[in-house]
């Protein structure tokens, strides 16, 4: 599980960079933003770390990290190896990750529809973002 912090407008989570959690890849020099479908119905911390772990294994890689989340919009920015964000960018595109999530169903969401990912580059923005 991650520690969360809410931004002054209590709408973005991030992550707190000072909770170290295991073993951590080097970080890739962009970010995977994803783009999810309102989908849950009362909007927690735990659903997005359901989510989170979903993702962890159709990637099959428990590198992946969360470093924000903008709660308004459902869009996840994540960071992993780049081995990983290019796998979860081709599932996406091929129609295989909808086809695993489709499958999916828990207590706290039906289903999770993923609309977008695209690679994220503008590191620096979403450092600040983070402070």
């Amino acid at each position: 599980m991650y520690n969360y912090s809410y931004s002054r407008n209590k709408s973005n989570i991030y992550r707190d960079k000072s909770v170290q959690c295991g073993c951590h890849p080097i970080e890739s020099q962009r970010r995977l933003e994803i783009c999810i479908n309102s989908f849950i119905d009362e909007l927690n911390f735990y659903n997005f770390d359901l989510v989170i772990s979903l993702f962890k294994k159709v990637s099959e890689d428990n590198s992946l990290q969360v470093d924000y989340i903008d709660q308004s919009s459902y869009n996840l920015i994540v960071n992993g190896s780049d081995q990983e964000l290019i796998k979860l960018e081709k599932l996406f595109t091929s129609g295989d990750l909808e086809e695993f999530l489709k499958n999916i169903k828990t207590e706290y969401f039906s289903q999770v529809i993923i609309e977008s990912v695209r690679f994220r580059e503008d590191i620096e923005v979403i450092k600040k973002c983070q402070l």
